[in-house]
């Protein structure tokens, strides 16, 4: 077994070791999500290393896509999932661990592969604490701050597969490790979002203008994903002419549960949300309105198309 094949992937840890997948190649870039299912049905075999038998390896240059959620970080991921060039890991347990001491199992994510390929880690929304950390871990790295306005985030909001915004205010409260519980009525759940909106992007204020920390708005990355994410490999030295047509295919398939879904399907799941927000976009109007004002992240530090 070679812990430092990008086939080995850390899937849990603890302060006595950490249990590795074994994945196969048609496995990389896949979603927890799916990962989780394939170890429950025992089809992908787990092996545990004691902590201090995983090794100490350098961090490569590395691209991180900080989010909020429902921002298009999966997005990014799938489309930038490329053979030879970039390799993606989405929301893996074992990266956050990286910034709560295990360093070394974060260091996983940033091994060195056969090909020399660009890691690119799609994190968790609470590891937007760690932004700074992550641009100073290799001098090449990227930060990418994904954000979208607070209207936008309040629509997505109501599109996503919970479904009732109660629901959605208690499962983002856990990144803010608040922990509220229902009951709730729905006007408190959207006072719940936009807390959550603004602490986030409190943390991307703090972090822009540090080295190698760029910001990336939601709108431009849906109006424009191939376009964006050209940018993004270029600030790696990247050269992603061969993969249009790769790229171009990631489009069309939802990027997590690999379904086809088009950008047409993309705008009507919006529309359908942004119908039902409505009402508390009216009556919260006037303190929307002057949280997009006071976080709004400079052009200069934007990637654009």
């Amino acid at each position: 077994m070679d812990i430092l094949s990008p086939l080995m992937v850390p899937y849990d840890a603890n302060d006595q070791g950490v249990r590795f997948v074994e994945l196969r190649k048609g496995d990389l870039g896949i979603h927890p999500f799916h990962m989780h299912q394939l170890i429950d049905n025992c089809e992908r075999s787990v092996h545990h290393i004691p902590l201090d038998q995983v090794p100490t390896i350098p961090f490569r240059p590395t691209i991180h896509i900080m989010h909020l959620c429902y921002g298009g970080s999966t997005l990014i991921s799938s489309i930038l999932n490329l053979p030879n060039k970039i390799l993606s890991f989405n929301e893996h347990f074992c990266h956050r661990v990286g910034g709560l001491g295990y360093e070394q199992v974060s260091r996983l994510f940033s091994r060195q592969l056969e090909h020399e390929c660009v890691t690119l880690i799609k994190t968790l929304p609470y590891e937007n604490s760690f932004i700074r950390e992550y641009a100073e871990r290799h001098e090449s790295n990227v930060v990418i701050l994904l954000h979208q306005s607070l209207t936008m985030f309040i629509i997505n909001c109501f599109g996503s597969s919970r479904m009732d915004i109660r629901d959605e205010a208690v499962f983002l409260s856990r990144h803010l490790k608040t922990h509220i519980e229902r009951p709730i009525i729905e006007s408190d759940a959207i006072e719940h979002i936009i807390h959550y909106w603004t602490t986030m992007m409190s943390k991307y204020k703090e972090a822009i203008g540090v080295d190698n920390v760029y910001g990336l708005r939601s709108e431009d990355l849906f109006d424009d994903p191939i376009g964006c994410c050209v940018r993004i490999a270029n600030m790696m030295d990247v050269d992603l002419c061969d993969q249009m047509h790769n790229m171009q295919s990631s489009i069309n398939i939802h990027s997590k549960y690999k379904d086809e879904f088009s950008n047409a399907d993309r705008i009507n799941q919006y529309n359908e949300a942004k119908q039902k927000a409505i009402p508390y976009l009216e009556s919260f109007n006037d303190i929307i309105m002057e949280r997009e004002v006071e976080y709004t992240i400079p052009d200069h530090y934007l990637i654009t198309p």
